[in-house]
């Protein structure tokens, strides 16, 4: 790879990275988070980023990630169904997830499944989208 190709790698990623911080606030994110604190927490290996339980998945990287795509979660078959339809996820399904997770599994799936996810976050999904890429350099 030369270096002009390195460069433009290197700037591609930056703009993205950007552009998904810009669609959320970030401050207003960490915010919203603390309700999901209950159930997740943001790890990468062993450096803990943001404390919470472990009822639902690690939400480090979870922006550009497969759905139900950690290997040692156990998930819903909902998301597992998803998942092999190919949803990765985004700042925005990410936010409509969140906003309903019974309803987003059905419409992204075709099927009648239910989340495990007992929390819905009607606003604000995007600002949690914002601040775990933040967290996550993504």
């Amino acid at each position: 790879m030369t270096i002009s190709h390195r460069l433009l790698s290197t700037a591609m990623l930056v703009a993205s990275t950007t552009l998904a911080m810009a669609e959320g606030d970030v401050q207003n994110g960490e915010k919203l988070y603390r309700n999901c604190k209950a159930c997740h927490e943001v790890r990468i290996g062993t450096e803990r980023l943001v404390r919470g339980g472990s009822a639902g998945p690690n939400l480090y990287g979870v922006i550009g990630r497969p759905a139900a795509g950690l290997e040692k979660y156990k998930y819903s078959p909902g998301l597992i169904e998803a998942r092999e339809a190919g949803l990765v996820w985004t700042p925005q399904n990410f936010a409509d997830f969140v906003a309903n997770p019974n309803v987003f599994l059905e419409e992204a799936t075709g099927l009648d499944i239910r989340s495990k996810m007992p929390y819905a976050l009607a606003e604000g999904g995007i600002d949690i989208a914002a601040y775990l890429t933040s967290l996550s350099g993504n």
